[in-house]
């Protein structure tokens, strides 16, 4: 014969679910604010990648004397409010004997969640060359 309160407990099923749930859904949420935050960099990245276009297309068509022209063409692509995030950096360069212009556009992006220091931004950056110096 056994003891009345060991069999109930031994059987017992109620709040699995709950356990189950507690110990599984901190890795879904960071799984899935890894997922957006990824997801918000290659977005970001993506609009570097465009500005950097727009600067290059701009000293195709009038030419790379007028940097100003070039850093507004830039500076299009991104909102007002992120403009301080922002770095744009431009140089003549020589390659094989003919003159481009170098611009790198570099954008701190913001992470969601700042794990430490170091992790609170991103700086995302390309560098695009355009010919017509």
């Amino acid at each position: 014969m056994t003891p009345l309160g060991k069999n109930r407990f031994a059987n017992a099923c109620d709040g699995t679910a709950a356990i189950e749930f507690a110990l599984v859904s901190p890795l879904i949420f960071i799984s899935v604010l890894g997922i957006l935050e990824t997801g918000l960099a290659l977005y970001d990245q993506s609009r570097v990648s465009a500005a950097c276009t727009a600067g290059a297309r701009q000293i195709l068509i009038h030419g790379a004397s007028d940097e100003d022209a070039i850093e507004t063409a830039v500076k299009s692509k991104f909102k007002a409010s992120e403009l301080s995030d922002l770095s744009i950096a431009m140089r003549t360069e020589t390659i094989s004997g003919e003159d481009f212009k170098e611009i790198t556009v570099t954008y701190s992006h913001d992470t969601m969640v700042a794990i430490t220091d170091r992790l609170d931004s991103i700086d995302l950056k390309t560098t695009c060359y355009g010919r017509g110096v």
